[in-house]
């Protein structure tokens, strides 16, 4: 599942579920996908997400690397973030 998805997913809908969000992962198989970097669509994406259950659901699989706690100021212009 990609952390993206796995951000903005929720159970709360289910029958007998109060508290939803964030879902957990459990991890059998990781594998990771390398793809072309397109900054328009991560600087779209990035208000859009819960970051600090982004990070912690890259921390469950083993995929911080060099992934920062919080987002910086100015991440549209900076591609090392």
């Amino acid at each position: 599942m990609k952390l993206l998805t796995h951000n903005m997913l929720t159970s709360k809908c289910m029958k007998g579920v109060a508290v939803g969000y964030p879902l957990g992962i459990n991890a059998s198989d990781v594998r990771v996908s390398e793809v072309d970097f397109n900054p328009e669509f991560v600087a779209k994406m990035i208000p859009k997400l819960d970051w600090p259950v982004l990070y912690n659901a890259a921390e469950s699989i083993g995929q911080l690397e060099d992934l920062p706690k919080d987002i910086i100021e100015n991440y549209e212009n900076d591609h090392d973030f």
